[in-house]
């Protein structure tokens, strides 16, 4: 069996945050561990037990003792080995406030967080499509999201779904046992700040964004009127729902009706 592995990680999931990404990187198994090696080499060198995007960017954490020339070499470093190593890039973003003001307490709505996963998730499913691969994936994710139960119900249902043929395993692991994670992380921190600076009027991407990005990598972002529009859609999911249960329940009283569509405006 041909498998390859997807390593996942978000940005952006503070409360004030306007955009969350989820990103990731396609890596054919010889390529991660090699990947690993490499970046483990220069980790190293720069006395870093792990990378961390924002601490990187901004001189805190691990990052605290070494100087900007050192943190944009690290930087590079890891540029380098994630564009020379992965197959396939992807970030899908969500305009994070819009999103909870409409989601999160309707029996269906998902967290930001895993609403991004999933898009990433097809992305790739889309991306093997187009370049021929008809193997599996294991999906590796970064452990510790507030949302990550939500997460691993909705893996475990992709089996079952026009997603499951390429479907192998899926994990939760924290981002030091993983090497491949921090180049997820990079990429997730560069989108949903991109986004960030672009609300601010900043249009144009930090150069160490333009020189991560690939030509077949891929951004996707849900701006808020596609937030709105998909939570219409939801909506009228809930109402399918009931009309099922009237069809499939002729007796059932009015008061059974509006106790059901009640507990649609509420999280399981």
């Amino acid at each position: 069996m041909v498998l390859r592995y997807v390593y996942l990680d978000e940005s952006g999931t503070h409360d004030r945050s306007p955009a969350l990404a989820m990103a990731g990187y396609v890596f054919e198994k010889e390529q991660a561990q090699r990947f690993s090696r490499d970046w483990n080499k220069d980790l190293k060198r720069f006395g870093l037990p792990f990378a961390h995007m924002t601490d990187c960017a901004t001189g805190n954490g691990h990052y605290e003792g070494l100087s900007l020339e050192d943190r944009i070499k690290s930087e590079k470093a890891l540029i380098a080995h994630t564009r020379h190593r992965s197959s396939f890039g992807v970030a899908v973003a969500v305009d994070y406030i819009r999103y909870k003001e409409l989601f999160g307490r309707g029996r269906y709505d998902h967290d930001a967080y895993t609403f991004c996963l999933m898009g990433c998730v097809i992305a790739v499913h889309y991306w093997a499509q187009a370049a021929g691969y008809r193997g599996r994936f294991a999906y590796v994710f970064e452990a510790g999201h507030a949302a990550q139960s939500e997460a691993n119900v909705v893996m475990k249902g992709i089996r079952g779904s026009r997603f499951g043929d390429s479907y192998f395993s899926h994990t939760f692991v924290d981002k030091e046992d993983a090497p491949p994670l921090q180049a997820a992380d990079m990429l997730a921190w560069q989108y949903a700040h991109h986004l960030k600076r672009r609300g601010e009027g900043f249009e144009e991407k930090r150069k160490d964004f333009v020189a991560l990005m690939r030509p077949g990598d891929q951004l996707q972002e849900v701006a808020e009127g596609a937030v709105d529009q998909w939570r219409v859609l939801m909506n009228e999911l809930d109402q399918d729902i009931l009309k099922k249960l009237r069809e499939d329940n002729p007796d059932i009283s009015e008061n059974d009706i509006a106790w059901a569509a009640a507990q649609m405006k509420q999280r399981s």
